[in-house]
């Protein structure tokens, strides 16, 4: 009995210790305006409340608002109840049209150095939710001194800057990334003070056997990391991945997107020539009905991963054990390349129209894998094929083959598959 009173009463002083350690509301506020460097009076406190931040986190979520040439600029911020800021979101609104949203990136001393979020145009319907959202137009940087923007930088792709070891830093940096407004970093500056990819970049430049990629491709988004990359099939810690843009013009814009595993040493391992890779995507593009599925503004990518042309070997087996079992004469596996088509070029992955094959290398043969009725041809091929509107067709239950020409065949599906 004494010793479950005396566990009752650590547990009281505990919790008694850690609500004198806690801040009220108000004093949040207060601190808030102290910390932040560049923080002004123009900006309007329109709401305060305590409510949860995160995970089974409550703390203190503070929106502000103020005047820019003409805009309004909505600052959220989300502070634990001790004190420290846990993240911190802004907007720029014209009247009731949402111009602009993002992150901000605070320094623990309370500096802001980094803006990253995405510029909207119009609005449309977000398929995945239901609701109306506006068009991502482009990616956006903003660099900041004392509260006020200095430079924007932009790309068709995510920046992502952070807090790590108290101090506001850019974690990712597209490569297309371009200095539209102000003064500050080159865009070499900037990629080269995110270690990731200053790492890979540097494995690039000093690796023999990747050097050779740099004479037919020029090379992107370098990146060295550790952890396995979700989206793709290697067996290493660590892994190196970059996208090479052919030199030599293919006859239409084409990428490879190449993951490589890292052995104990840091060491890529190169299993796959940059000649190997330029005639298969070369290859690919001579194809009559990828010429004809993709325009000007399009794109096509052959996406590889260790010694394979392909992602992911699960994505890959169901079509190889069908049309072995049809009789067909196929490579070994990891000579089966993953092309994606992008039809359209669009920067908001919401509006991206495109198809996913897989292509025996060697073959005639490309297995649709993802967007069968973005070909409006295959949909009218899927209906004669089946004698049913092409709305009931179950993608589940079969392979659909395209020839060179894009007639489709359909084989049944390994039973696991339907």
């Amino acid at each position: 009995m004494l010793r479950a009173s005396l566990a009752t009463l650590l547990v009281f002083v505990a919790g008694f210790v850690r609500a004198q350690d806690e801040l009220g509301l108000p004093e949040i506020v207060s601190h808030k305006q102290r910390w932040e460097v560049g923080w002004t009076p123009d900006w309007q406190l329109k709401e305060s409340r305590i409510d949860q931040i995160a995970h089974f986190t409550r703390g203190a979520i503070l929106k502000w608002e103020r005047s820019e040439r003409g805009l309004t600029r909505v600052r959220t911020d989300a502070f634990r109840l001790d004190g420290k800021l846990a993240w911190a979101h802004e907007e720029l609104w014209d009247g009731k049209a949402l111009r602009w949203r993002g992150h901000v990136a605070i320094s623990e001393k309370g500096v802001p150095v980094w803006r990253d979020g995405v510029a909207l145009g119009d609005e449309l319907t977000d398929p995945l939710f239901s609701r109306m959202d506006r068009e991502i137009l482009s990616y956006e940087l903003e660099l900041i001194e004392r509260g006020q923007t200095v430079a924007r930088y932009r790309s068709s792709l995510n920046f992502l800057a952070g807090v790590r070891g108290g101090e506001a830093v850019l974690q990712r940096v597209p490569g297309d990334t371009q200095l539209v407004w102000g003064q500050g970093p080159t865009v070499e500056q900037l990629i080269e003070s995110v270690p990731d990819q200053s790492r890979g970049r540097r494995l690039f430049r000093e690796t023999p056997s990747l050097r050779a990629f740099a004479e037919r491709f020029a090379i992107t988004d370098e990146n060295a990391f550790r952890g396995g990359n979700s989206g793709a099939d290697v067996d290493a810690e660590e892994i190196l991945e970059a996208t090479l843009s052919p030199r030599q013009s293919l006859g239409h814009a084409s990428k490879v997107y190449v993951v490589f595993g890292l052995d104990k040493s840091g060491q890529p391992v190169v299993k796959q020539s940059p000649e190997m890779l330029r005639d298969v995507l070369y290859s690919a593009l001579q194809t009559p009905f990828i010429q004809g599925l993709v325009s000007d503004r399009g794109c096509v990518s052959l996406m590889t991963a260790g010694d394979k042309l392909h992602r992911h070997g699960r994505h890959v087996e169901p079509a190889r054990q069908a049309m072995t079992q049809a009789g067909w004469t196929l490579p070994e596996l990891n000579r089966w390349a993953r092309l994606y088509l992008d039809l359209n070029d669009a920067v908001d992955w919401r509006m991206r129209r495109y198809i996913i094959l897989y292509h025996p290398v060697g073959t005639e043969h490309f297995v649709v894998d993802r967007g069968l009725f973005e070909n409006p041809a295959w949909r009218e091929q899927i209906e004669q094929l089946t004698g049913k509107p092409a709305v009931e067709f179950r993608e589940s239950r079969y392979i659909v083959i395209a020839d060179r020409q894009g007639q489709l065949k359909l084989l049944d599906a390994p039973a696991a598959e339907r």
